[in-house]
């Protein structure tokens, strides 16, 4: 089976983590491979010691818990010993292994995934032409995971006083974890009417900054449902325009989920307001259906367009990345230090 660029991104950076985990256990060696064997994805290891069978048990099950998946096998083949992740689990990219490796990012950069390109996909929130986020898709495409990844990505690389939250989340089941972080201004809204005052209270802050000449700390509005918050709130749809035209000078950006809205709507010009948009991978399955790519995306950058596989925070995860947020882990010298997450 021919394994495209994406994929192989994907592999070596599941490689990457397997040989970081053995050598954790004073297994220093090489992994290679990210090969297709039947129903699971195979790689091989380098000068595996002779170890009884108990440990090797022991072994495969560390490396499954740094993985986050459920179990992977290990075996002694006349090629040498292979390690097998099984292919229905090879989605679950995670966030925190991969910002993990990630050090020296740009102010306000996001890291959302790995790109088709085999690199880490990384979204500069300051830049001209990527300071705004549309994130479109059917229910269960996992629109509202990479809202929260773009958050939880934030805030462990920035802190409080360099990016701020507000959030707007009407179903009130997807941005809870905004109210753990202190990088948040307010509670969620989950109301219409604290919706509304939620962006009255950002088109005042614009208008302050544009005439204080200021644009620090940046400021991600976060919704959820753009459809929802745009049915009930007049001001949403009043204020929406001076929120993506005026975003760049005084660092306050947009970042949405949406199921049917597309920025035209209520935005004309929306190319000039340095929208990105993220659409959910769908596929044409052998009968002729549409089945829906889970956690696979392609983000439209301009005229570039860039598939990528989105990286999750699994619920260990997540309670692991609000922990280390809230209890300030962030170094003047270095970046994210995660280690404590594989001991």
């Amino acid at each position: 089976m021919q394994i495209s660029p994406l994929q192989r991104g994907i592999y070596n950076h599941q490689a990457d983590r397997i040989e970081k985990t053995l050598s954790s256990l004073a297994l220093p060696m090489r992994v290679y491979g990210g090969e297709i064997a039947g129903d699971r994805v195979r790689y091989h290891l380098s000068q595996f010691p002779q170890v009884p069978t108990k440990q090797v048990r022991e072994i495969a099950s560390k490396v499954a818990e740094a993985m986050g998946v459920y179990k992977v096998h290990m075996d002694e083949k006349e090629e040498g010993w292979v390690l097998d992740l099984l292919l229905e689990e090879d989605f679950q990219l995670r966030l925190l292994p991969l910002i993990e490796d990630l050090n020296n990012l740009l102010p306000v950069t996001t890291v959302l995934g790995i790109a088709a390109n085999g690199g880490p996909l990384l979204i500069n929130l300051r830049r001209e032409e990527t300071r705004n986020l549309l994130i479109c898709g059917p229910a269960g495409s996992g629109k509202s995971e990479l809202l929260r990844t773009l958050v939880l990505s934030l805030a462990l690389k920035h802190r409080p006083s360099q990016v701020q939250f507000l959030g707007i989340d009407l179903s009130g089941k997807e941005l809870t974890v905004m109210d753990a972080l202190p990088h948040a201004l307010s509670e969620v809204a989950m109301d219409a009417g604290y919706a509304e005052e939620v962006i009255d209270w950002l088109a005042q802050e614009i208008v302050r900054r544009n005439e204080a000449r200021v644009m620090h700390p940046d400021v991600v509005l976060v919704i959820d449902d753009l459809e929802s918050v745009m049915h009930y709130s007049e001001t949403l749809l009043q204020k929406l325009p001076l929120i993506l035209e005026d975003g760049l000078k005084t660092g306050v950006h947009l970042v949405a989920t949406s199921k049917e809205i597309r920025p035209g709507t209520f935005l004309p010009n929306w190319r000039k307001s340095g929208m990105v948009i993220a659409k959910a991978g769908i596929k044409r399955a052998q009968n002729k259906t549409e089945e829906i790519e889970r956690g696979k995306f392609e983000f439209q950058i301009g005229s570039e367009r860039i598939p990528a596989q989105v990286a999750w925070l699994p619920a260990r995860d997540l309670q692991q990345a609000v922990a280390l947020v809230r209890t300030g882990w962030q170094s003047k010298d270095v970046g994210v230090d995660l280690k404590l997450l594989w001991k």
